[in-house]
């Protein structure tokens, strides 16, 4: 049985997804977590540091030594745990420790923000991890030229993306929660200011003057919630704007079942944006920032509409004309689901990482045997 050792986040729902697939195959996981997890095969990174090293990343002139401890911690985990290969999600500082731990085989998988820094000495480290590495993969086209400018010489990166489980997100199964007598916008997503919440509902205050049928739910937590919460309570639109909190990954079918429209109001270049993906095989019509990798995913007129970031106007305009157009919902919901079948399934997702896995597996007992 071969054993894969995961770096990350354990609680990262995007993560949760690759672990517990491969957890059900013919493979034998565990988990170096960057967050405290109750997973039983995950250990906590910093539980294995002495605690006056946890001290050293606080004062600014010791955070070297604090890396080369944290380096040294990551050979120590892989020579207890014996993985026969390493992959690392999220090329962080902290995965850029356990790449130069020089474990291998071991894959990296970039996802976005983590290959996007102006500080010198964090993109040096970052280099150095992409060049260790045995396989390098990104999440969309747009992640891999940024990856791309991350790493010097020739080496193959692999589009991978999070794909949809289509059984999952089946409208067909799903009982639809729906309000009949509600048109539902819909939001999941962090409650955080670079993802436009405020947009939204600063919008939704204006459309609730022209239209008496609508909704507006956030799914999701953040910074921005009381912010949130208190503008909707000073409007008095409680029974109109909804806050579900924190999401499970199990519930976020059901909760989009719900939505008539999925609005991405992002103000930041995401090099993914899964959430749409997931909204498009709900059979939702999306509209959606025109920035980062969003265009690839969410597909103007065809699956969705996009709209200029950070314009109101456009966004309200794109919105109106959605709740005007029940013709165009249903054409662009039915449009995305077979977008998602065609190009993001899980099934193909999963099927191309199995096969990195294999090949780099091949490849490093061959370099080991001599190329024999």
């Amino acid at each position: 049985m071969t054993r894969i050792c995961y770096i990350g986040n354990a609680e990262s729902p995007h993560l949760l997804k690759w672990i517990n697939y491969f957890a059900q195959e013919d493979f034998e996981v565990s988990v170096i977590s960057s967050h405290p997890s109750n997973m039983t095969n995950a250990v906590y990174y910093k539980d294995r540091l002495p605690r006056v090293i946890k001290l050293l990343n606080s004062v600014k002139f010791l955070k070297p030594i604090y890396f080369m401890v944290l380096i040294w911690t990551f050979k120590k985990l892989f020579e207890e745990i014996e993985p026969d290969l390493v992959h690392i999600h999220q090329l962080s500082i902290f995965g850029a420790a356990s790449a130069l731990a020089n474990f291998h085989p071991t894959v990296v998988s970039t996802w976005g923000t983590d290959v996007r820094t102006n500080n010198f000495v964090r993109a040096y480290l970052k280099k150095r991890a992409l060049g260790r590495a045995d396989y390098v993969t990104a999440t969309s086209k747009v992640l891999k030229k940024q990856t791309e400018n991350l790493i010097e010489g020739k080496k193959t990166i692999e589009v991978v993306p999070f794909g949809v489980d289509l059984k999952e997100f089946d409208p067909e199964k799903i009982k639809s929660g729906k309000d009949q007598n509600y048109i539902v916008i819909g939001f999941v997503k962090w409650l955080k200011k670079i993802y436009g919440p405020e947009i939204l509902l600063d919008i939704f205050l204006d459309l609730n003057k022209e239209f008496n049928n609508l909704k507006l739910v956030f799914g999701g937590d953040g910074e921005e919630e009381e912010k949130l919460k208190e503008i909707v309570k000073k409007n008095k639109l409680q029974e109109k704007v909804v806050f579900l909190g924190r999401i499970t990954i199990d519930k976020v079918s059901e909760v989009l079942s719900s939505f008539d429209i999925f609005v991405m109001p992002t103000q930041v270049p995401e090099s993914f944006g899964v959430s749409a993906l997931e909204a498009s095989a709900m059979e939702l019509p999306v509209i959606a920032s025109n920035i980062g990798g969003i265009p690839e995913i969410v597909k103007d007129k065809e699956t969705g509409l996009l709209f200029n970031p950070g314009d109101k106007e456009d966004l309200k305009g794109k919105i109106i004309r959605l709740i005007k157009d029940e013709k165009l919902r249903e054409k662009l919901g039915n449009n995305g689901r077979r977008f998602v079948a065609e190009n993001y399934s899980w099934d193909k997702s999963t099927k191309k990482m199995e096969e990195i896995y294999q090949k780099v597996l091949a490849n490093y007992e061959k370099s080991s045997n001599g190329g024999k």
